[in-house]
Order: structure tokens, then C-alpha cells, then sequence
């Protein structure tokens, strides 16, 4: 006797299943291939603001290094300049000249350091941060300055503990250099440019500490201790 198969699916609904789940999975595969085109495509605009940003932020480095750039390398042609390094001596009315300029310019300091190395001459010569008398023959933009003309560096001042863009420029033939003169830049206003864009942006030593910043709180850090390492793709990072 054939057994009974009232409680069996009839095969128009077995065809009703099979559309049904061949619908749902068309479904599901149509919503992962919008959800990959979306992504994408996010991940490619977040790539061109992160490119576009790069510009930007590279190009107010650039500017601020050619706005300051004309000090050094004018004061570097002085004679007076060269004369004091030459004689490896100080001189007080250098030193009101480089105050005054200073003030004229908004700079941080200016100043010249003879071929040992050691500040002959400051704008805060009068003060008692005053760099007269010191050694900078470790510093690498005296040591890039001396061998190649002029050097720019990101830097912690090793005197006053602030942070600063240091250009310098060689005084004297590259054969017979007489020294370097330096200026030194604080970059606040340009931190607060980067901070009120809404962007993070980082500039770092080669060493891996923070000097420049969009954010108050990585200034001084390392990029590890900042939770910068490796680098999350929306910061701006410049390793100088």
C-alpha cells in the first residue's frame, strides 16, 4: 500500500522554496556588492582628501620656510656678520641689530655661530635665555649648513626646550666657512591653522617625537606613546 504524503511539500511548493531562497541570496549578494562598491568608494575619497590634505599641509611648510629662508641668507653676505665669525668674538651692536631685526621680523632668535661651533652673537643676547656662548656643534643644521650652504630643520631648542623650524645658512667659501647664521621659527600660528582645519596633523623627528601638531596632547610624545605607531590613515604625518 503506497504511503500516505499529505504531510510532504508538493512539488509547486518545492519550485516556491527554491525561488524564494534564490531571491534571497540574490538579494544578500546585491547588498555585500553595494556595500564593497561603497566602501571603495569611501576608501577612495578618503585617499584623495588624505592626498589633497598632504598638499595642503606640505604647502604651508613650504611657505613658511620661503617666508623666513631670505633672513639667513641675506645676513650671511654682512660684513659685519662675517667679521664677527671671523674673529670668533662677540659683538653688542651685532646684537641690537639682530633684536631689532627680530622684532621686525617675528622670529623666535637670530643668531651666528662661528666654525667651533660656538653662538657669537643673538637677538636674546640681552635676555637670560640669551644663546651667546654656546655650543651648537651637535646640532645638524649647524653641521648640514657648515657642509652643504643652508639646512632647515624641525627641532627642540636645546636651550630654550621649544620646539621650532631652524634655517640656517654658511657664512664664508665653502673651503674656508666662517660659521652659520640661524633663525629660528615657532610655528604656533601654524599649528592653530592646522587645528582649526579639523585635521590631525603630526610633524615628527626623525626619532619619532612630536614636535608640531594639530593636537595639543601629542605635542612632545613619541608617535608610539601618542598611539601614532604605525600612523592611522587619516593623519597627515611629516618626519623631518
Amino acid at each position: 500500500m503506497p504511503l500516505p504524503d499529505a504531510g510532504l511539500p508538493k512539488p509547486a511548493v518545492w519550485r516556491r522554496l527554491f525561488w524564494l531562497v534564490a531571491a534571497l541570496a540574490a538579494a544578500a549578494g546585491l547588498l555585500w556588492f553595494a556595500g564593497a562598491v561603497a566602501t571603495e568608494r569611501a576608501d577612495q575619497a578618503l585617499r584623495l582628501r588624505t592626498s589633497r590634505t598632504a598638499d595642503l599641509f606640505d604647502g604651508l611648510l613650504a611657505r613658511e620656510v620661503a617666508r623666513h629662508r631670505v633672513v639667513p641668507s641675506v645676513l650671511a653676505m654682512d660684513p659685519t656678520v662675517m667679521r664677527v665669525l671671523a674673529e670668533r668674538r662677540s659683538d653688542a651692536a651685532l646684537d641690537q641689530r639682530l633684536q631689532l631685526l627680530n622684532r621686525q621680523m617675528n622670529e623666535a632668535a637670530v643668531y651666528a655661530i662661528s666654525a667651533d661651533g660656538v653662538a657669537r652673537a643673538a637677538s636674546n643676547a640681552a635676555t637670560p635665555a640669551s644663546f651667546v656662548g654656546h655650543d651648537y656643534r651637535f646640532r645638524r643644521y649647524f653641521l648640514d649648513a657648515m657642509a652643504h650652504g643652508e639646512s632647515t630643520e624641525f627641532a627642540l631648542g636645546s636651550t630654550t626646550r621649544r620646539p621650532g623650524l631652524y634655517l640656517a645658512n654658511r657664512v664664508g667659501p665653502p673651503d674656508a666657512p666662517l660659521g652659520v647664521v640661524v633663525v629660528k621659527v615657532e610655528l604656533q600660528s601654524l599649528e592653530a591653522e592646522w587645528a582649526q582645519s579639523g585635521v590631525r596633523v603630526a610633524v615628527s623627528d626623525p626619532t619619532g617625537r612630536v614636535l608640531l601638531t594639530s593636537v595639543a596632547g601629542w605635542r612632545f610624545q613619541t608617535l608610539a606613546q601618542a598611539g601614532l605607531a604605525p600612523p592611522p590613515p587619516d593623519l597627515r604625518l611629516v618626519v623631518r
